[in-house]
This record gives C-alpha cells, sequence and structure tokens, in this order.
C-alpha cells in the first residue's frame, strides 16, 4: 500500500516537472519570437533627403525657392563679415596686386628701348631709376596713410623690394643685349658693304661673338624675342632675382610635391602667428607705461622673448625659403633650387651672407660687385665693401 502511494507520488512529480519545463521552453520560444519580429521592424530602402536637389517631391516644391534664397542670404553675409573684419587685409592684397602688375613697366620701357624710341644708355636706365625710386617711396608712403601694423608693413616693404630688384635685373640685362643688338646691325651694315675677304671674315667673327651673347645658353631663346608679356610672367614668378633668357626646367609639376609645400607653408605661418600672439607680444611693455617703466622692464622682456623670437627666425627662414620658393618653383618648373646653404656651419659674416641668402646674394654679386668693377672702374676690394655694405643693410632690413 505505501509502495502504491510512493509510485503514485513520483508520477505526479515528474509529470509536474515536465509540465513545469514545457511551460519555461514555451516562455522562450514566445521571448524569442519577440526579439526576432523586433528585429524585423527596422527595413532599408532606397531614399534620398528632405533637402537633397535629386529628391524630386522636394524640388518640386513651391517653397523650394524660400530654400535657395535662404542659403544665398547666408553666402552674402558670410561675404559682408569677412569684409568687413579683413578689409585691411583685402586693402593690402589688394596693394600688393597693383605693385605686381605696375611691375610690367620694366617690360614696355625695354619695348620702346628695342624699337629705338628711348636710348638705353643715355636717358632709359635714367627712367628706369626713377621709376623705381618712385615706387618705393609711394609703397612706404601707402602703408604709413593706411596705418597698418608692422607686419603688413613688412610684407608690403620686403615685396616692393624684391619686385624692385627684379625689375633691376630685367632692365640692366635687356639694355645691356640691346646695345650688343644694334651693335649686330651696324656690323651686318658694314658686312653688306664691304668688299673685302678678310674684313668680311673678320666682321663674321665679330658678329657671332655678339650674337652668342643674344641667345641663351641652351639656344632656346634670343633678343629681341624674350620681350613679350608671357616670358615677363614666368620671369616673376620663377623664385630668382637674376634676369636671364632661359633657366634650366623640370619635365613636369609634381603635385603631391606642390601639395606638401603648399600645405607645410599655411602650417608654418599659422606657428609663427601663433609664437608671435603668445609668447612675444604678451611679454613686451605696453604703451600705457612711462618711458623710465619700459626702459627698467626692457631686460626682463628681453630675456622672455629671446627664445621666441629665436625660434620665429628660424620658422621664417623656412617658410620663405624652403617652402614657398620651392612652391613657386615648382609652379613654373624651376629646376635651380639652391635657395640657401648650410649658413648654420659658417665662420664668419661674410660666409654667412653669401649662404644664408643665395637669390640675393647672386642679385649683388652681379648688378653691384661685377657692375661696379666695370662700369665704375673701382677695385676689387672697394666693389666688395660696396656689396657687403648693401647686404648688410638688407639684412637688417629683414630682421
Amino acid at each position: 500500500m505505501a509502495l502504491g502511494k510512493t509510485l503514485t507520488a513520483t508520477a505526479i512529480l515528474t509529470q509536474s516537472q515536465d509540465s513545469t519545463l514545457e511551460i519555461r521552453l514555451s516562455s522562450s520560444r514566445q521571448k524569442k519570437r519577440k526579439l526576432t519580429s523586433e528585429f524585423k521592424t527596422l527595413e532599408f530602402h532606397p531614399q534620398v533627403s528632405v533637402f537633397d536637389r535629386s529628391n524630386p517631391s522636394s524640388t518640386n516644391s513651391p517653397f523650394h525657392g524660400f530654400f535657395t534664397l535662404f542659403w544665398l542670404g547666408l553666402g552674402f553675409y558670410m561675404i559682408r563679415t569677412v569684409a568687413w573684419n579683413f578689409r585691411d587685409m583685402i586693402v593690402l592684397w589688394i596693394s600688393d596686386l597693383c605693385m605686381v602688375i605696375s611691375s610690367v613697366f620694366a617690360l614696355v620701357l625695354q619695348r620702346a628701348v628695342y624699337a629705338g624710341t628711348i636710348d638705353w644708355d643715355h636717358t632709359g636706365w635714367i627712367i628706369g631709376h626713377i621709376w623705381q625710386i618712385s615706387s618705393l617711396a609711394f609703397t612706404v608712403w601707402w602703408s604709413e596713410y593706411r596705418q597698418w601694423p608692422w607686419i603688413q608693413k613688412v610684407f608690403i616693404t620686403l615685396h616692393c623690394f624684391v619686385m624692385l630688384m627684379k625689375q633691376y635685373s630685367y632692365a640692366t640685362f635687356n639694355g645691356y643685349l640691346s646695345r650688343r643688338y644694334r651693335v649686330v646691325k651696324e656690323l651686318e651694315l658694314r658686312l653688306g658693304s664691304t668688299t673685302s675677304t678678310s674684313e668680311k671674315e673678320k666682321l663674321g667673327l665679330e658678329i657671332q661673338g655678339h650674337m652668342n651673347e643674344l641667345e641663351s645658353p641652351c639656344g632656346t631663346k634670343h633678343y629681341p624675342d624674350n620681350l613679350t608679356l608671357r616670358n615677363f610672367v614666368d620671369y616673376l614668378l620663377c623664385p630668382t632675382l637674376i634676369y636671364e633668357l632661359s633657366y634650366p626646367r623640370t619635365a613636369k609639376i609634381r603635385w603631391s610635391y606642390l601639395l606638401e609645400k603648399s600645405v607645410a607653408s599655411v602650417g608654418v605661418f599659422l606657428l609663427i602667428v601663433l609664437i608671435a600672439e603668445h609668447s612675444v607680444i604678451p611679454h613686451l611693455p605696453p604703451q600705457t607705461t612711462t618711458r623710465t617703466q619700459r626702459l627698467h622692464d626692457l631686460p626682463w622682456s628681453a630675456l622672455d622673448i629671446i627664445f621666441p623670437l629665436t625660434t620665429l627666425y628660424l620658422l621664417v627662414f623656412y617658410l620663405v625659403f624652403e617652402c614657398i620658393l620651392n612652391v613657386f618653383a615648382e609652379i613654373t618648373c624651376f629646376a635651380d633650387r639652391g635657395f640657401y646653404d648650410a649658413w648654420w656651419n659658417s665662420w664668419n659674416w661674410e660666409q654667412f651672407s653669401r649662404e644664408w641668402n643665395k637669390p640675393v646674394h647672386l642679385f649683388l654679386l652681379r648688378h653691384v660687385y661685377h657692375s661696379s668693377i666695370s662700369a665704375f672702374k673701382i677695385s676689387k676690394r672697394h666693389a666688395t665693401l660696396c656689396t657687403f655694405l648693401l647686404s648688410a643693410l638688407y639684412v637688417l632690413e629683414i630682421k
């Protein structure tokens, strides 16, 4: 009897456990089906955003014009804000552009010399010098009249010096070639009128010697074929202060290299502004203090800014001679890119002045040192002294 009750209880317990297990399995399946149905409710299908111009419902909407007007209004507001906040910068760039365009006067002058309207040896070089002095004087006056900060003044003044040196080299070299060209024409007239064989040979050799000066070393350019606007603009863009009939060129523009140097130029310029704004200008004595107080604080201010100024000097050198000049060299395919040597290893000032700024050094070498010896018949010692003084003045102007 007891055994029967035990078996019955065991069967009931087993049935109860099976029912509980079945209920749990059933609940688990329901949850699984519920989760699966929730994921299936999210469906993707091709569509465009509401304001997309390829959306036909928005494009054909009668309110689409207000959308266009909204962006036009924001565009004009942005232009107005930029123009108002950077109006001095806009005037600076316009002034600089006008200065560059005005340098075409050198080309016009040389075209007049070639045509025989102006004699370079008598009036041409005088007109050229008057123009260059007037350009420099007007640039300095304009920067003072606009009351630009010192950064803008330094930029426009140094660029004016660069443009004047380029114009001077262009004018003097083509003026020299114009003399050789006239000599060739006179010799050709004499050659056509002479009957002596020996005289013809002598004149032929002399003409050939002058003709060699009228063409580039590679023979691709000849005077006066170089007196064109295209050649002059190419010379202005080339990173050199010495005019030649032709320059060594690279095969093509390396766009990745151009992008690298352009990005580096922007980055270094921003770094220069950052250092100047946060590490130099805050340590300068304010103008509101007395002169005695400024003189008292000057040594401490100098100690605070000596390292940032040294860093700025190096960054400006890198920006100009490694970034900007290489950008223009790549644009013009200018192959001779020896803009500087290892000036940081210089033993004396003479070596430093030769190596830290080779474009200016070559300009002074040709148009000051050699020209003073050939034109004014001075000694090499005095020519070296004049070149050294001009180089020192340029370095002081840069600093």
